[in-house]
């Protein structure tokens, strides 16, 4: 449906990031989606883990995606207007 609709870039959200978010992102990139995950849009109930999901997800120069924060995001999409 995505494709369909022309979509080929993800901002990824939610709870939990080290399992639904981060396995939602590797599905995405799997699929050959852009992704970005956006970092303070994100939760855990362990900080900890949060941490090292973020880290993990912007291995090797974004290897599955970049990671930033909501105002960058929100930059970027002022930008385009």
């Amino acid at each position: 449906m995505l494709r369909n609709r022309g979509i080929d870039e993800l901002i990824i959200t939610g709870v939990t990031t080290e399992v639904c978010v981060s396995s939602t992102l590797r599905s995405a990139v799997d699929l050959g989606f852009a992704c970005t995950l956006v970092d303070d849009a994100c939760g855990s109930a362990y900080p900890a883990l949060h941490a090292a999901a973020l880290a993990m997800m912007a291995v090797e120069g974004g290897l599955f995606g970049r990671v930033c924060d909501s105002q960058q995001i929100l930059a970027e999409w002022e930008e385009r207007r």
